[in-house]
């Protein structure tokens, strides 16, 4: 008769523990990844990511799935854009960079968003930084010079219209309102 040891039992359970986890969890999950990365995005916070934004969206919207959205560490350059649905599925957008908005305040003109969440059910943002770079508007308003009258609004917030189910999570603003003196 072969005597084992106890601490042999505890790693035949651990073993099959983990890997019953690995396979329910990944194997069998309904949810779907989508990393802006792989859609051409850069983390370096001067080149233009909108368009590899709006191709995770797209296919984030399309699926059948619930999807989480990831936005990796990093500064990533948005120009305006807008998220449109309705969407098939929940949509968790999951930012642990930065969003950072064009250095030129009149990109954005008079329209009153930056980052335009339309007719979008079911969606959540968790974390990440939006600096909007105020500074140069803020500039021009203390100088009593013509500004875009609704850029400043828009500078450092996600705008959601007709939209419901909306949960916002543990994000910062950089570049707010100055004061004007």
């Amino acid at each position: 008769m072969a005597i084992t040891h106890p601490t042999s039992y505890n790693s035949i359970f651990l073993f099959l523990a983990t890997t019953f986890n690995f396979f329910f969890f990944f194997e069998y999950s309904n949810a779907t990844y989508i990393n802006v990365i792989n859609y051409g995005a850069n983390p370096n916070g001067q080149f233009d990511s909108t368009i590899p934004f709006l191709r995770a969206w797209s296919l984030a919207c399309k699926s059948k799935e619930a999807t989480t959205i990831y936005v990796p560490q990093g500064s990533f350059l948005l120009k305006q854009v807008t998220f449109l649905g309705p969407c098939m599925n929940k949509i968790d957008f999951r930012i642990d960079g930065t969003l950072v908005a064009p250095l030129d305040y009149w990109s954005l003109g008079n329209s009153g968003y930056w980052i335009l969440f339309m007719k979008v059910n079911r969606i959540s943002i968790y974390g990440g930084t939006l600096n909007g770079r105020g500074h140069s508007y803020w500039r021009c308003r203390r100088g009593g010079k013509i500004c875009p009258v609704k850029s400043r609004v828009c500078m450092c917030e996600f705008t959601f219209y007709t939209s419901h189910f909306v949960f916002v999570w543990h994000y910062l603003r950089e570049s707010q309102r100055e004061f004007l003196y």
